[in-house]
């Protein structure tokens, strides 16, 4: 479950002990755009154009963005 706030998006992981996650900035960029499946490489395309910045600049942080919602119990990567 999830839901949008004034400022993010509060996500609560399926782990049992898990406390809520809040993504503000390009982290819930990413929550939101991952509503459709892509790839992570189509993920920091679509990232690096909106915001006008290579993707070299953008993959390091998706890519731990992703493992750590994957870690937090946020998103199952397949």
């Amino acid at each position: 479950m999830w839901r949008r706030t004034l400022d993010g998006v509060i996500v609560l992981p399926i782990l049992e002990a898990a406390e809520p996650i809040a993504l503000r900035g390009s982290a819930a960029d990413i929550w939101d755009l991952l509503a459709e499946p892509m790839t992570s490489e189509d993920l920091v395309a679509v990232l690096a154009a909106t915001h006008g910045v290579s993707a070299m600049s953008v993959a390091v942080d998706v890519d731990g963005a992703l493992v750590s919602l994957s870690e937090l119990g946020a998103l199952c990567r397949g």
